[in-house]
Parts: structure tokens; sequence; C-alpha cells
């Protein structure tokens, strides 16, 4: 065996175990993202230090990638996708910039605790199945099976819902917000070319008015997702998430398009 051999050989077995479960008391081709195992740097507010940095193409986790994105222009530096965050806080910015403040979880950190590392999801409301903002795939592009995530709503989007801001409206009887998951394989068409299609979808109220008051849903706590029906179609090659909302106009939806992820748990088919 030459070099070279040697070379790739160790890659594959790098790739490999990163991929490895995270948990002794889970089969060996589960994988739970253990976002506190990521050796990364975080502000003094608790957000990620690179969560503006152009270079910074996606966030790596037990072999799990998550998208994002970053432009800068001569108008500021925006981003969309996803962005780790472990702040705490959950004070009210009504009256404030929330910008400033788009890193926060209504629970104050993430699944194991206020302070802990969670993933903040922002969807850019223009970008297309073709080029979603919020990617969620192996690194090694190999095909799994989802099975679940934790979902929680930010501060920014959660007091939006209930308050209002300059540009979205104060959510009332038969409102509602929902993110929505779609799983989606490949497949050689008729003319040998790789193509996509959608293997299932799941959706996930952060807000749900529709019904009486007493049956009002707007959470503030983490809650596990169930991702089983991705699976409805076939092996998943990439998850992708959506938004959609009561209050929306021309430009898309008009309350801001976050969500907070944790714990997000696949099943390895290979």
């Amino acid at each position: 065996m030459n070099i070279k051999q040697l070379i790739l050989l160790a890659g594959f077995v790098t790739a490999t175990l990163s991929l490895a479960s995270c948990d002794d008391n889970e089969p060996d081709n589960k994988v739970t993202t253990d976002l506190a195992s990521i050796e990364t740097g975080y502000d003094g507010n608790g957000i990620w230090e690179d969560c503006l940095n152009e270079d910074s193409k996606e966030i790596v986790c037990n072999g799990i990638c998550f998208s994002r994105d970053v432009t800068v222009s001569e108008y500021g530096t925006y981003w969309s996708g996803f962005c780790l965050s472990r702040s705490s806080d959950v004070t009210d910015y009504s009256d404030d910039n929330w910008l400033d403040h788009q890193y926060d979880v209504m629970s104050g950190g993430g699944v194991s605790g206020k302070g802990t590392p969670f993933l903040i999801a922002y969807w850019n409301t223009m970008d297309s199945p073709e080029s979603p903002s919020l990617k969620i795939s192996l690194a090694n592009g190999s095909a799994f099976e989802a099975e679940s995530v934790y979902v929680n709503n930010t501060t920014y989007g959660y007091y939006a819902m209930t308050k209002g801001t300059a540009y979205s409206k104060k959510f009332e009887q038969g409102d509602w917000c929902k993110a929505i998951f779609h799983g989606m394989a490949e497949r050689v068409n008729n003319e040998g070319k790789i193509e996509y299609y959608e293997t299932g979808i799941v959706e996930y109220y952060l807000c749900d008015f529709r019904g009486s008051g007493e049956s009002w849903k707007l959470p503030s706590e983490w809650e596990m997702v169930n991702l089983e029906p991705l699976n409805a179609g076939g092996n998943v090659s990439f998850i992708y998430l959506t938004m959609e909302s009561s209050d929306t106009g021309v430009f898309g939806m008009n309350n801001p398009s976050y969500l907070a992820i944790d714990r997000l748990t696949i099943r390895l088919t290979k």
C-alpha cells in the first residue's frame, strides 16, 4: 500500500469515526448532535464568534452539516441558515433593536439547560428548494434516516408574534406560524442525471391560534418533533426547512422567520 492509499484510508476512518454515536446507550447507527462538543469560541453574550464570518460556510457537529450563508455588502453584513448560540438572555427587546438580540431562545439555553448551546435557524424567505438556506446533511454525503429533533421559539420570534413589530402584526385568533421539515432523496432519471425528490414532510407549529383560546399554542420550552415521516419515500439525502405564516405579504412572511433547534437524531444506513 503506497502513501497516497494510506492517506485516503486514514481519511475514510476519520470520517467514519466522526459519525459514531455520541451516547454510549444509543445503537451504533444512531447519531445525536452534541453541540457542546464543537470546539469554537463565543463572545461575552454567548453568541458564536463566527456567525458573521463569510468564510464560515457550515457548522459540522458529529458528522452532520448545518448550512449557512454570510453576505457582506456596503450596507452591512447579513447571514441566513444556522448559527450557534449559548445565550441565556430571555429579555423582551420589543422597544429596542431586535436584530441585536436575534440569537436568543425562550428557554435561555439548549435542551441541556440554561446557557448550553443550541442552533438559531434563520430562514431566508427568498430561497428555493434548489438552494435552501436551512439545509441539513451528512458530511460524507451518505443517505440517512431522520428520527427526531428538539424545537423552540426564539425570543425575537416569540415576542414579535405576541406583541407585533413595525413590520408584522400581533397574532390574534386564527393566526399561525409553522416550520416545515422536508426530506429529500436522490435518484437517477431516464436521462441518466441525478434529480431530487421529496420523501416526506413534517410540520411544526411555532404558533397556533386557529382554535379556541384554550387550545392556543405558543411554545416557550423545547419540544421533541418526530421526523420519522420524512423517511416515508426512502432514505434521506438531506433535510431542508421552510416556514409559513398567516401574516404573509407580497414579499413573504412578515413576522421574523426564526426558530431554534437542538439534539437532532438520525440513523446511519450504511
